[in-house]
């Protein structure tokens, strides 16, 4: 017999297989995108702990560098080659 291309009924057992198939590709679809919402929402807490406990201090800038790291003479500017 030809190929006439014209799809092949499918058997119950063929539906069944292609409908848990579907609802498994659904079912992890769903936990990825749970897991997405979980794991953004656990960094914005992070990112916001700081200031919902009052641990945070708005009135430093900066880093607070001790002597040993300052460099407090000024360098003389290289010489120019050929000078």
């Amino acid at each position: 017999m030809k190929d006439t291309g014209e799809p092949k009924p499918k058997t119950a057992q063929a539906e069944e297989v292609e409908s848990k198939a579907a609802n498994e590709v659904e079912s992890e679809m769903e936990d990825r995108d749970q897991a997405r919402v979980d794991e953004e929402r656990n960094d914005a807490e992070d990112l916001n702990q700081g200031m919902e406990t009052g641990t945070h201090d708005s009135q430093k800038l900066g880093v607070n560098w001790p002597p040993s790291y300052r460099n407090l003479k000024k360098r003389k500017p290289a010489a120019k080659p050929g000078k």
